[in-house]
This record gives structure tokens, C-alpha cells and sequence, in this order.
């Protein structure tokens, strides 16, 4: 089964790389029609959540693949196919030994939103708090655990056959902090806490917003929050006059500069899909599976290479 699995994923991964190599080669007014970066979603969706989330993270790195790619792996952000309400009960079940009408007062069965490892539903509790409810993929832990089990497989042969290139790329390092990251994002009770430690280190940013955490509906697979609301970047770009929209920019740096300086401790996913905007220029964050600390040292290193880069002094930067 292993090796089974091993096959489809190398199988697939060739094809995406051949289809890349086609696409570099076609001229811009060419790859402005082209529909071969609208396939690779599609090849990320069939191999399972693991590979979603690789797709969601390629999302948001244009220095690694051209334009075209990076707008169409954005639906990965929050458009991935739903599982079913069934599953959803019988998840809430085991967990909580209940079924979801003894636990809510309302709970929408349509989801307001897929991604890779959840869904999240929309509900009302019992004294009337709007809530929105995350729910993780059925038998998700296990998938991700062969998948990961699988790619260190590829990833060893690789060394050995090719070990100069592994070692240039980097390619191990950067595997086993998605390992970690990914395995980290199962765990809702971790993230709930972490929501808590980031709604601490952020009390008297008014315009910063982080949903409460209703922990008497939360469990490992099940994460019950504040219901938020906002607009996405895209909708924002478009409504927002020019003067909110760049006092917006400056408080998402500060933001960022509060994370990796004042506090050490940064939301590690902070891709579109995860903020939100308001009219009043507040911003909402979501999702803190995926978070990192930083030492003394590394806040140390960091606050210097900003003061390079801010003073344009590229040789001190890298």
C-alpha cells in the first residue's frame, strides 16, 4: 500500500513538473490562455489534504512560481470540497458523546468554508452566541501521517541518488518543518491555547481582532469560536478608499513587527484566506494552527536584517 502510494505520488509530481517545464517555455501572451496551471489544484485535490496544504502554502509564494500559478492554487485557500453533515455528526459523536443538536441551538449544515484538514459550520448556541464551529476531515490524522511517511521515503532515496541536489535545495529541512507545522495543525485544543496566548500578547489592539474560544464545545477535532465577520483581501482591495487600505497595510506590519520582535511568538499561516477586513479598518485573524517561536538570538538576527533591508542595504541583508 506504501509503495503504492509512494508510485501515485511520484506519478502525479512528475506530471506537474513536466507540465511546468511546458508552461515555461510558452510566450506571456501564450500562458495569459493557458490552462495548465489551472490543472495543478485539481492534481492536489485528487492526492488528499497533505498536498492541498502544500498547494495552500505554494499559494502565497510568488518568488517560487509564476503569476498564473499563484492564481489559481488560491482556491485552495478555502474552496476545497466539503465533506459531508453526516460525517460531521457522527465526528461530534465520538468526540463529545453527543449528538450536534443537544450541543447547539442551531448548527448550519451547509459549511461557510473547506479547507485542507477542516470545515468550518456556522451555529448558535444554547444561550445564543453566534459561534463558528471547525471541524476536521474524517480519518484526516491518518492520511496525513502515510503521506508524510511516504514523502520522507521519496525524500531519503532521493539522498541517495542524488545528494548534492538535496543538499542544495534544502529539500529535508524544508520538509520536516511542514511535518511539524501540518502535525501541529491536527491538535484544536493546542490551537484554541494558542489563539489565548496570541489574544493575551495583543490586549489594547482594539483594532485587532481574535475569536473568542467557547471551550466547553472544544476538543481535539472540534474548535468552537467567535463568530467574525469581514471582507477578503480581494473585496477589500476594491472598497476600501486608498487612505484605510494604507493605513491597513502599515498596522499588518505592525502587526508582523509585534509577533517576530516584541513577543517572539508569530502566526506561521497568515495567508489571504486567514485575514479579514473591516470597514472600520479593523483586522480580524483567523486560523492559528500553524504558529513559531523565536529566540532571543533569532529576534536578535531578525530586528537587524529588517534594518537592512529598510535602509536598502542588500549585501548587510543577506
Amino acid at each position: 500500500m506504501k509503495l503504492t502510494r509512494e508510485f501515485a505520488i511520484l506519478l502525479e509530481g512528475g506530471k506537474a513538473i513536466v507540465a511546468f517545464k511546458k508552461f515555461a517555455r510558452l510566450s506571456p501572451e501564450q500562458r495569459a490562455t493557458s490552462k495548465i496551471p489551472s490543472e495543478l489544484p485539481r492534481k492536489l485535490e485528487s492526492l488528499g489534504p497533505t498536498f492541498i496544504k502544500l498547494g495552500q502554502i505554494l499559494s502565497t509564494r510568488p518568488d517560487m512560481l509564476p503569476r498564473e500559478y499563484i492564481q489559481s492554487l488560491a482556491v485552495l485557500q478555502e474552496n476545497v470540497p466539503p465533506f459531508s453533515f453526516e460525517e460531521v455528526r457522527t465526528i461530534f459523536s465520538q468526540e463529545f458523546g453527543k449528538d450536534v443538536s443537544e450541543l447547539y441551538r442551531s448548527f448550519d449544515e451547509v459549511p461557510a468554508a473547506a479547507a485542507s484538514l477542516a470545515q468550518v459550520h456556522f451555529a448558535v448556541l444554547p444561550d445564543g452566541e453566534e459561534v463558528a464551529v471547525k471541524v476536521q476531515r474524517p480519518d484526516v490524522r491518518k492520511r496525513i501521517t502515510d503521506d508524510l511517511d511516504a514523502l520522507d521515503s521519496l525524500l531519503r532515496f532521493a539522498a541517495r541518488i542524488a545528494p548534492g541536489m538535496m543538499k542544495r535545495s534544502n529539500l529535508r529541512a524544508a520538509f520536516d518543518e511542514f511535518k511539524r507545522y501540518t502535525l501541529q495543525e491536527l491538535d484544536f485544543v493546542m490551537e484554541a491555547g494558542t489563539m489565548g496566548k496570541f489574544t493575551a500578547n495583543f490586549e489594547g489592539w482594539k483594532d485587532v481582532v481574535i475569536p473568542k474560544v467557547f471551550w466547553a464545545h472544544t476538543s481535539p477535532r472540534i474548535l468552537t469560536m467567535q463568530r467574525v465577520s469581514g471582507m477578503r483581501l480581494g473585496e477589500a482591495v476594491k472598497v476600501l478608499p486608498t487612505d484605510q487600505r494604507e493605513k491597513i497595510v502599515k498596522r499588518l506590519m505592525e502587526i508582523e513587527m509585534k509577533m517576530f520582535i516584541s513577543d517572539g511568538f508569530f502566526h506561521a499561516d497568515l495567508h489571504p484566506g486567514n485575514i479579514l477586513f473591516r470597514n472600520d479598518g479593523s483586522i480580524v485573524l483567523l486560523d492559528f494552527g500553524m504558529f513559531g517561536e523565536l529566540s532571543d538570538e533569532e529576534i536578535d538576527h531578525f530586528t537587524l536584517y529588517w534594518l537592512a533591508v529598510v535602509q536598502q542595504q542588500v549585501k548587510r541583508a543577506f
